[in-house]
């Protein structure tokens, strides 16, 4: 189960004004399981389960397909699903599936010539992850979609896939094309999600058990469905609530783990879509803790959350150094994750005595089940802080859409 500590939060906070928050993040809580009974939020977890061993099996099928006459799948998107995809992918580390290609929505002409020599000599297949499509997104699409043809003629059809809204232009694209379309969930947020089939598919073709992932979060949703402050969420949740209140509307997503970098941009978006009122900046350290001492000891506005995994098992020690250079020889022999979290702790400690409120999220274990009850955590609670600010938690904010880019960039709207 995910482990909430505010320890180091009292510099902002009292305990009384946590207890005093019980009755509006009860309420917030009841408007997301009543919203969940309404039907109006999607849930994978409580589909019946004949539909959910249904949508299970052709996650697997379709990822067993590829990886039967592929090297490399290539993954082109924008939005929660995809950014949620990568950011478990890279978390997970040696898998052992297929190598992914994520390629997001970028169209740079040295990155692509570098996909091109990476891709020499091997078989590759195309998933597009993307609810509605944008700009960038639908020119990075026509060029992969070019460069399937050009190598397969009428056999890149069979390699293609495509997870998407229905009605949107890919959709469209998708049937016309013959393309396998997983059609992504009409409710609101649901093509954010990562616990749905668009985004399960290439974690599973990567090697990532998608029925471990579930059966992890639906641990989480059983642990999370506590109406007490013994729940780590209603921490969570009310510790964002009352810095807000208290004018600390930037969270600093610290990550001691550099192959959490995707998992920082999903939380990024995630908190984007969901609670704006709250900016996230995410921080990989100690590679950016200089970024993050400015950031923290020059401005009041902010408070620091660090998310951790348990370290892994096999011990690595530093290494002895006769000559001792670096002065680092009284740590010869000890264990880098023991020097890594003294280093950690010790900037925390710098951090509050500043005044820096500081929460830790602990996620256990780092396995499919764990990275499921993760996932599902953190979607949960930027529902609930949404819900607590006083947002309908289900509405997107007001974005630019596509149409209008294509306005300003003199185009006709209308697809």
């Amino acid at each position: 189960m995910i482990e909430v500590d505010l320890s180091n939060v009292w510099t902002c906070m009292s305990l009384p004004e946590l207890l005093d928050c019980e009755q509006e993040v009860f309420s917030a809580h009841a408007v997301l399981r009543g919203e969940r009974e309404n039907g109006r939020l999607m849930d994978w977890l409580h589909m019946p389960d004949a539909a959910l061993r249904r949508q299970l099996r052709r996650v697997s099928e379709v990822a067993g397909l590829i990886k039967d006459d592929s090297d490399v799948l290539l993954v082109c998107g924008c939005g929660g699903a995809y950014h949620g995809a990568e950011a478990v992918v890279q978390a997970m580390g040696d898998l052992p599936g297929l190598e992914i290609e994520f390629i997001g929505q970028s169209l740079d002409a040295r990155q692509w010539q570098a996909l091109n020599r990476r891709l020499e000599g091997k078989h590759y297949s195309l998933y597009i992850l993307c609810a509605e499509g944008s700009v960038t997104t639908d020119l990075t699409v026509r060029a992969l979609r070019w460069m399937m043809e050009r190598k397969y003629g009428d056999e890149a059809r069979s390699r293609t896939y495509v997870a998407t809204l229905v009605g949107s232009y890919l959709h469209t694209m998708a049937q016309e094309e013959g393309y396998e379309l997983f059609p992504m969930p009409k409710e609101p947020f649901g093509c954010e999600s990562v616990l749905t089939a668009a985004a399960l598919v290439p974690m599973a073709a990567a090697g990532i058990d998608p029925l471990a992932m579930l059966t992890g979060a639906a641990q989480s949703d059983k642990d999370l469905d506590l109406r007490a402050f013994e729940n780590p969420a209603w921490l969570y949740a009310a510790d964002r609530y009352l810095m807000h209140k208290k004018g600390r509307d930037t969270e600093l997503l610290c990550l001691t783990d550099h192959s959490l970098r995707g998992l920082g941009r999903w939380l990024c978006h995630r908190r984007g879509m969901d609670t704006p009122e709250l900016g996230v900046q995410s921080l990989l350290l100690p590679g950016q803790q200089a970024l993050a001492d400015s950031l923290a000891l020059r401005s009041e506005r902010v408070f620091e959350t660090f998310l951790r995994f348990d370290p892994p098992t096999q011990k690595l020690p530093v290494e002895m150094d006769w000559k001792d250079y670096d002065g680092l020889g009284f740590l010869a022999g000890k264990n880098i994750s023991f020097v890594q979290e003294h280093m950690l702790t010790a900037m925390a400690e710098v951090h509050n005595d500043a005044g820096v409120p500081i929460l830790y999220v602990g996620a256990g274990a780092r396995n499919d089940e764990s990275v499921g009850a993760m996932l599902h955590f953190f979607e949960l609670t930027s529902l609930l802080t949404a819900a607590l600010l006083g947002r309908d938690p289900f509405t997107v904010p007001d974005a630019v859409t596509q149409a209008q880019a294509l306005r300003v960039m003199g185009a006709p709207a209308d697809r």
